[in-house]
This record gives structure tokens, sequence and C-alpha cells, in this order.
């Protein structure tokens, strides 16, 4: 049954994602509602990142609200990062987000991604952050990634983002290289 409900609310979101929101807001269905709401939310942050945020601030349920966001963070992260940034930012979302947020960012615009990280104090939030951006960026250009975590100044996150770095490596002879550079600092 749960198949034939996926199927069919896929559909409805395609066609009226806001009707499919309301009904998963009014069902006194949990599973209903939590399925309603993800396929409508799924879809919403595909086509406007916006309105699916807003849609998200009438959830309730700090539960499917939080789920909701980490929908929205996964897709909008790939497309519009600085968003997705300040959306975890005003949210207070785990540290998790920050991390595929980051990622998704490096991927596309390294130097953009570590400008902003600089507005994130240090904590957990930061070091995942961190994870992030060196696991994308480092895969695409490991001597950059290395140049900018040698010039770290908290030991702790300078350490992190080496690690980062080295986890990426696939080729011995580069490996090496990086190994010797990141080990002197």
């Amino acid at each position: 049954m749960i198949f034939a409900i996926t199927n069919f609310a896929k559909r409805w979101a395609e066609v009226d994602f806001e009707g499919l929101f309301a009904f998963g807001l009014q069902t006194k269905d949990p599973k209903l509602s939590r399925h309603a709401m993800n396929q409508a939310i799924n879809v919403a942050a595909k086509r406007d990142h916006h309105r699916a945020l807003s849609l998200i601030d009438t959830i309730e349920n700090e539960h499917l609200r939080r789920e909701a966001l980490c929908t929205v963070t996964l897709i909008l992260s790939k497309n519009d990062p600085l968003a997705t940034f300040a959306a975890v930012k005003k949210e207070s979302l785990e540290d998790y987000y920050y991390l595929e947020v980051f990622r998704s960012w490096a991927n596309n615009a390294p130097l953009e991604a570590v400008a902003h990280l600089a507005t994130i104090p240090p904590r957990e939030d930061r070091r995942n952050a961190i994870n992030g951006l060196t696991q994308s960026w480092g895969s695409k250009d490991p001597e950059g990634t290395a140049d900018w975590a040698i010039a770290l100044s908290n030991r702790n996150e300078r350490r992190q983002a080496r690690q980062g770095i080295m986890c990426n490596v696939r080729d011995l002879t580069q490996g090496t290289q990086l190994l010797e550079k990141l080990a002197l600092k």
C-alpha cells in the first residue's frame, strides 16, 4: 500500500505540490502526513526553493520540520549554496547540514565557500563545514586545498582539513607529495 501512496503522492506533487502539502498538514494520519509533505517539499525545493522554505515555516511538528529542511538542504545546496547556508544559519540546524552545504558549495565555488566558512563560529558546525569543503574541493584541487589548510590559524581545524584532503587522494605519487607538504606544517 505504501508504494501506491508514494507513487500517487509523487504524481500529485508534480501537478500541485502546494495542494499536496496542504493535504499533508490537515490529514490526521501521521504517516500519510509525513509522506505527503515530503513529496511536496521535494518538488517545491526543485522548482522554487523560496516557496519550499516558506511552506516549511508552516510546519508545527519539529521533527517533520527538520526532515523537510533536510530535504531542501540536500536539493538546494546543489543549486544555491548561499541561500542554503542562510537557511541553515537561520534555523540553527545541526552540524550535518553544514557538511552537505559546504560539500556542494566547494564543488562549484570553493573560494566562495571558504569566505563564508569564516562567518561560522568555531564549534561543531564549523568542523563539519570544513569536512564538506575539503572532501569536495580536495578531490578537485588537492594542492589549492592544501595551501588553504596550511594557512588555517586554528591548529585543530588545520589538522582536520589535512585529514579531509588526504582521504580523497587516489594517486600515490600525488598523495606522497601532499603528505610531505601537509605534514611539515
